[in-house]
Parts: structure tokens; C-alpha cells; sequence
């Protein structure tokens, strides 16, 4: 005999899982149902909630439930429902429904052969938020490959190998390809849009990029569909999930063509200029016997031919910078830059920059990477004309260069070494300025390892004489750039 306790214990450990099933359908907006030929034979309160039925009726029959399928669906579901008996297999697939309030559902059908019997079983999942976000997710990803086809870059998307998924229509465009295409190259290899003499650079850095996930960039030619090459400035970032792992690597290529151009042109014309310079800087340019002009070419001689830091003192119009030229065209360094800098020229808060350089972000304004002068010095001259106006905070910077022979870019504390030979010129009395405490006076010892002194050129009052730039007379050709040394005995 069953013990009644025992069947009431049953009762409320059944009566308790189905209030916990129940519960779970509601939260999971799920619903199970049990079907066979002739029609449901179960539905659970949820399905009734998703359908917008009374939980209290009956489970619908055929007619009824087509009835609630939306019309756009009904052809659909019901060859899904005679494909499923007629295999008797498993299926899944999403349908709309109309409740009876007219709104609109999207509701997916999961469901297995029965375990006994040949109906099935199942469960309803109302999923229309997940269908509307998956559809507005369409729309914007839509939207956005409309933006990318219209912006002028070459944008493309890999995956985590660099295996080509996606390429804009300016991309495809330029390169004349079709998608399809695309995908099957591989850029850096023979065969690819990339430049023969760029392939193995690319590939390499390719290589690297994948072991180390860093963002980077580069400058490619790319082949265009007429076979013409042009620069471009591909940029390389990776797009990682949250564990860190690289999903995607976006690419934008920006062509960089008419700057690499321009670049090169001014390439060729400051090569053309520095020549002009250079024969503009031969002692032959400076004329004159003087025995003071014999001193001084005498000194340009002698220190040109060591690296020493030399000073050039001398009033303003005097020829310093003839000098300067002399000294670095006699030099070992002759086949190097010569660079001039006027330090009076520079606002103070720019001077830190344009001798040393900045790096990309390092103020306001600093929109990439800039060198210095120095770094563009490296491995000839550089000419510091009105040393004296040079700011304190900029004479310390300085001394460290010529201390240590090596420069640090604005924004960086990273140290640069660099070869360069300073010579300096100053039309100030730097004694004075040293004992006034406007000059450093460890920077004065440094500059002055060799001072020559150019005096002034003769006036009509006869004073002692100098080197001296030349004028064109009315009518004559001019000689820019040629220095003559008056005579001692006017």
C-alpha cells in the first residue's frame, strides 16, 4: 500500500519543477510544444504568452496556428511542416507571426523526433529583438560599406592572418578588380597590385606584424588598372576580441604621390642649390690681397681640415658666413650638408624644435614627426649664425650636443646621435654677455676652441678693413655671393 505522505511529497516536488520550468520559459521567452500528424497535442503557458493566446485554452489546432503565421510565411511553414513528416528529421528555422492584437513576432522553431511515438517535440523562441537588432545591424553595416566606398582612400579588411575578407570600391576601382579577384591575391608576393622592387619589404614586415599585433605603417606603390604605379601610405591596425586576440587588421591606403614627387623635386633642387652654395663658398669667391685677408684665409686653412668647433666674431655684413661656407668646402665634410641657421630668426618657443625636431604630438601644431637641423646636418656642417640670440633654455640643449654628441627630439626621450660639425658666428660681444649672465659661459669655452675674427669693411673714413659682399654697379651682371677684401692701406 502507497503511502500518502509519500504521494503528496511527489505531488509538491512535481507541482514545484513545473512552476520552476515554467519560470524558466518566461525569463528565456521560451515556449515547448509536442506535435504530430493530427495537430498539437500540448502547449506550454509561455508559447501561449509569445502567440498572445489565453494560456487557458486548448493547444491550436493546424488551421488555427497557420491562421496566426504571417501571410508572407504560410507557404514557407507549411512546406517546413510537411518536410519534417514526411523525414521525420529534426529542423530549425524562424517564422513571423500576427497575434491578435496585429503586432508582429519573429519566433524560432526548434524541434526532434519524439523519443516514443512518430511526433515531435519542441520548443517556440521568441527572438524578434534578436531579429531586430541582426536587422538594424544589416542596415548600419550597410550604411557604413556606402561611407567607405565613397571615401578616397583605399581601405581593406583582413583577418588575422591577412587573409583578404573586404576591399572598398575605390580600392576595387583603382586597382581594377573585382572582389573575387582581389581575394585570391596576396600582397608582396609576385603576382600581387604591390611594386616588384616593394614585394619582399612588404611581405617581411607582414610576417613581423602578425607576430608581434603592433599597428604600423608604410609607403607602397600600388599598381593601378592602367599598369602605372603610385605611392601610398598604408596604415595597418588591428581590431582584437576580449581576450586580446586579433580579429581583423583594418588598412587604409592614402596616396602619397604628388607629395613623394614634390619631395623629390626638392631633392633635386636643393642638390642644385648646395652646388651653387658650394661654389659660391670657394676661397676663390673671396677676393682680395690684404695681409688681413691672408690671416683669415690662413685660419680657414688651418681649422678646416680638423673638426674643431669654430667661432666667427665680426659685425653684421662682414662676410661670416662666406667664412663658414670656406671652412666647411675645405673640409672632410664637403661632400655633406651645409646648414644655416639664423638664431635670431626663431621665435624662442620654436627654437628647441627646429634645431632638435619634435615628434608627432608633441604640441600644438605637431602634426607628425619633424627632424631638426641637426639631424639634417648629420654628416657635414651646421652654421649657427647669431649664436648670441639664442634663448638660455636652448643653450643648454647645446652644450649637451657638443658634450655629448647627441640630440633629443622635442616629445621623445630617446637620445639621437649625430655627426655634425658646428660652427658659430656672432656680431655681440660674447665676453660681456658671458659676465651679464645672458650667455652661458661653459657654452662660450665650447663654441670658442677657434674664434676667427673678421673686422669691418673700409667707409669712407678710411677704417681698418674686412671682407666685404660686393654690389653690382648700374647696368653691370650681378656677382651675389662674392666677397671682396678691401685693402689695409686706404
Amino acid at each position: 500500500m502507497v503511502d500518502a505522505t509519500h504521494i503528496d511529497s511527489l505531488e509538491a516536488q512535481l507541482q514545484a519543477t513545473l512552476f520552476y520550468l515554467a519560470e524558466g520559459q518566461r525569463l528565456a521567452h521560451t515556449g515547448s510544444w509536442a506535435f504530430d500528424a493530427a495537430g498539437f497535442k500540448h502547449w506550454s503557458s509561455e508559447l501561449f504568452a509569445i502567440y498572445g493566446l489565453d494560456p487557458a485554452a486548448k493547444a491550436p489546432s493546424i488551421p488555427t496556428y497557420m491562421a496566426l503565421v504571417h501571410p508572407e510565411d504560410r507557404e514557407f511553414v507549411a512546406h517546413e511542416m510537411q518536410t519534417m513528416l514526411a523525414d521525420h528529421h529534426g529542423f530549425d528555422f524562424t517564422k513571423r507571426i500576427v497575434r491578435p492584437d496585429g503586432t508582429i513576432r519573429h519566433v524560432r522553431c526548434v524541434g526532434v523526433p519524439a523519443a516514443q511515438g512518430e511526433g515531435f517535440v519542441g520548443t517556440g523562441i521568441d527572438v524578434t529583438e534578436q531579429e531586430h537588432l541582426t536587422a538594424a545591424l544589416r542596415k548600419s553595416e550597410g550604411e557604413l560599406r556606402q561611407i567607405l566606398d565613397l571615401a578616397p582612400q583605399l581601405i581593406a579588411v583582413l583577418g588575422p592572418k591577412r587573409e583578404r575578407l573586404y576591399a572598398n570600391r575605390t580600392a576595387l576601382t583603382y586597382l581594377g578588380s573585382t572582389l573575387d579577384e582581389w581575394r585570391q591575391r596576396v600582397m608582396g608576393e609576385p603576382g600581387s597590385e604591390a611594386h616588384p622592387d616593394d614585394a619582399e619589404r612588404i611581405k617581411a614586415v607582414g610576417e613581423r606584424a602578425i607576430i608581434s599585433g603592433s599597428p604600423y605603417e608604410l609607403e607602397v606603390r600600388l599598381r593601378a588598372a592602367d599598369g602605372s604605379y603610385r605611392w601610398f601610405l598604408a596604415r595597418y591596425n588591428p581590431v582584437r576580441d576580449d581576450q586580446g586576440q586579433i580579429m581583423r587588421w583594418y588598412v587604409a591606403c592614402t596616396d602619397i604621390d604628388d607629395r613623394k614627387r614634390i619631395e623629390d623635386r626638392m631633392r633635386n633642387e636643393t642638390i642644385a642649390l648646395r652646388e651653387d652654395l658650394d661654389r659660391a663658398s670657394m676661397f676663390e669667391e673671396i677676393v682680395g690681397s690684404s695681409p688681413v685677408l691672408r690671416r683669415v684665409l690662413a685660419q680657414v686653412a688651418k681649422v678646416a681640415r680638423t673638426d674643431s668647433t669654430v667661432l666667427i666674431l665680426g659685425e653684421t655684413g662682414t662676410g661670416k658666413e662666406l667664412v663658414a661656407r670656406a671652412v666647411h668646402k675645405r673640409s672632410r665634410r664637403a661632400s655633406g650638408a651645409f646648414i644655416r641657421v639664423n638664431c635670431a630668426a626663431i621665435p624662442p618657443s620654436l627654437v628647441a624644435s627646429e634645431l632638435f625636431g619634435h615628434e608627432k604630438g608633441a604640441f600644438t601644431g605637431a602634426v607628425q614627426r619633424r627632424l631638426g637641423r641637426f639631424e639634417a646636418a648629420d654628416g657635414g656642417t651646421i652654421f649657427l649664425d647669431e649664436i648670441g640670440e639664442l634663448p638660455p633654455e636652448a643653450q643648454v640643449s647645446l652644450l649637451r650636443v657638443l658634450q655629448e654628441r647627441e640630440i633629443e627630439r622635442v616629445g621623445s626621450s630617446h637620445p639621437i646621435a649625430v655627426d655634425v660639425r658646428v660652427l658659430a658666428a656672432t656680431n655681440r660681444d660674447l665676453d660681456a654677455a658671458v659676465e651679464r649672465g645672458t650667455f652661458r659661459e661653459d657654452l662660450f669655452y665650447r663654441l670658442n676652441v677657434f674664434p676667427i675674427h673678421v673686422t669691418a669693411s673700409p667707409s669712407r673714413r678710411g677704417r681698418s678693413s674686412a671682407i666685404s659682399i660686393s654690389r653690382p654697379c648700374s647696368g653691370s651682371r650681378p656677382t651675389t655671393g662674392r666677397a671682396t677684401y678691401a685693402s689695409s692701406r686706404t
